[in-house]
């Protein structure tokens, strides 16, 4: 959602978007549990709120204890911060589309 109002065409969406996914898919404990990881990229998956559910419900498939609820507090926050910048983003460039439509020619179409 962020990404959308800044890029304005569906290609350039579609390749930030590829380019945003795969470090993401990558970097979680998706593949293997986080402490079989490198350092480096250990410190990307700590960073990364995917890795909070996925090693929540690893563990609640497996029956392991979990905290269960800071996985839910970190999707939760990561959630609502993702919503606040997104709607941000979203009214800056409505501004500024609003303004380029003001100040476009009157022989062009403004649509």
């Amino acid at each position: 959602m962020n990404i959308a109002g800044v890029a304005l065409s569906w290609d350039r969406l579609m390749g930030i978007g590829q380019a945003m996914t795969m470090p993401l898919f990558f970097s979680p404990a998706a593949l293997c549990p986080r402490r079989l990881i490198p350092g480096r990229l250990s410190a990307v998956s700590r960073a990364n709120s995917l890795s909070y559910e996925v090693s929540a419900v690893r563990c609640l498939l497996v029956g392991l204890p979990t905290n269960l609820w800071l996985a839910v507090g970190v999707l939760a926050g990561s959630t609502a911060a993702a919503i606040t910048v997104a709607s941000m983003s979203y009214r800056d460039t409505r501004q500024m589309v609003t303004r380029e439509r003001q100040h476009a020619d009157p022989g062009e179409d403004a649509d």
